[in-house]
């Protein structure tokens, strides 16, 4: 269990970073949106819900994290918020 833990938070510093270092080259037109979600409970979850949002046109980056059940997405200004809340609703996810 404290292993799993373990490396569940160095997994989430990691993406973070990559995260913050993203950041820091983004465009003046990029947007970054907050998504509380419900029903993660695994790094499996969070590859779901990663790889689902990155398949939408104008999305550049996205991290997910089941501890604190939020996914954070980097996109393009024109990407609207109800598209990525959808995609989150259809493969089996709760937005809150």
């Amino acid at each position: 269990m404290i292993v799993l833990f373990t490396m569940t938070k160095i997994r989430y510093i990691i993406n973070m970073q990559n995260n913050k270092f993203y950041n820091k080259r983004k465009g003046k037109n990029m947007k970054e949106t907050i998504i509380n979600v419900k029903g993660m409970v695994c790094n499996g979850c969070e590859n779901r819900v990663q790889n689902a949002l990155k398949t939408i046109e104008g999305v550049e980056n996205v991290v997910a994290d089941h501890t604190k059940g939020i996914v954070t997405v980097t996109s393009k200004s024109e990407v609207e918020e109800s598209v990525l809340k959808d995609k989150i609703n259809d493969i089996g996810f709760e937005v809150v």
